[in-house]
């Protein structure tokens, strides 16, 4: 298969497919490539007749098994490198909330010389919860990764910049923050989001911590960096504390029992730093590998490949 443009969306049993591929018709041109991962659907796998009932040509990756939105977008990405000549590539979801239309957008910055043109939102149609959340989870990942996120899935890139995320493991755990571990030239395009065609996201709040956690893990080394100086700070702290309230009581003018109960906690304190920095040095590296798989290992997450 070969064209200019190849568009990548991931695909788990949503009924809102038929309309994501009559829009992504009218937005694209006759020589665009359509790559679908579906992603281990079982009661409602994607039917390529979607897609040539709409004059689209492209294939239908279907996985062995449900792994995650994001180890799916890795697959179709790794496959796409390997088995696909095209000269740039777009990510975007199905349901609606990524406009096909914004496509030409995003194509346009790397046509002005980016690697990576990624969406980033102007405006967002969700509830007041999931925004305070969203807002915190951006709070987080400055402080502890130095870096500020404010995009996801939806974006456009050229061919290298799609072979070097390919040979980026971390990628299965976070698309977006492993583009910014990735150092390309990334340049953001302000746009809107859209509606959902139909029905409500499946994310809860237990899947967006774990989403945003493993976007933490990507930058694993320099969290653990991070922390590791703030427990040293905090321990400095603590250690002088403790000099000042033993200075105190050898000249006299500390509370009485006001030393020990103090001293105590001060001690309890610096413990829990020391222990904090020593988990944190023995856990990070040890929980990134086993949330890596190989950068291979998609061609064992194929179960079968359709054309349309």
């Amino acid at each position: 298969m070969k064209c200019t443009n190849l568009i990548i969306a991931p695909y788990f049993e949503d009924v809102a497919a038929q309309d994501f591929c009559a829009d992504l018709a009218t937005a694209t041109e006759a020589s665009d490539r359509v790559l679908i991962v579906d992603d281990g659907s079982l009661n409602l796998p994607f039917d390529k007749q979607w897609l040539s009932a709409n004059g689209m040509q492209g294939q239908v990756l279907r996985l062995v098994r449900n792994v995650g939105h994001q180890q799916a977008i890795h697959a179709g990405i790794s496959y796409a490198v390997n088995n696909v000549e095209f000269e740039n590539l777009i990510v975007l979801d199905s349901d609606g909330e990524d406009k096909p239309s914004d496509i030409k957008w995003l194509l346009g910055e790397l046509e002005r010389g980016c690697d990576v043109a990624v969406a980033t939102r102007r405006s967002r149609v969700e509830s007041v919860k999931f925004k305070v959340f969203y807002q915190v989870y951006r709070f987080l990942f400055r402080a502890l990764v130095g870096h500020v996120i404010g995009f996801g899935n939806f974006m456009a890139m050229k061919f290298k910049s799609a072979k070097r995320l390919s040979l980026s493991p971390e990628s299965q755990l976070h698309l977006a923050a492993s583009v910014i571990n990735s150092r390309l030239n990334l340049k953001a395009v302000s746009l809107d989001r859209g509606e959902r065609y139909r029905g409500t996201s499946r994310m809860n709040l237990v899947s967006l911590t774990l989403h945003g956690l493993r976007s933490v893990m990507v930058f694993a080394d320099q969290v653990l960096v991070r922390i590791t100086l703030f427990s040293v700070a905090f321990g400095t702290i603590v250690i002088a504390a403790m000099l000042g309230m033993t200075a105190m009581k050898l000249i006299g003018t500390a509370i009485p029992g006001w030393y020990s109960t103090g001293g105590g906690i001060l001690i309890l304190m610096l413990t829990q730093a020391a222990f904090m920095a020593l988990m944190m040095l023995l856990m990070s590296g040890k929980l990134l590998s086993k949330a890596v798989l190989d950068s291979q290992e998609y061609k064992k997450m194929i179960a079968k490949i359709d054309v349309a």
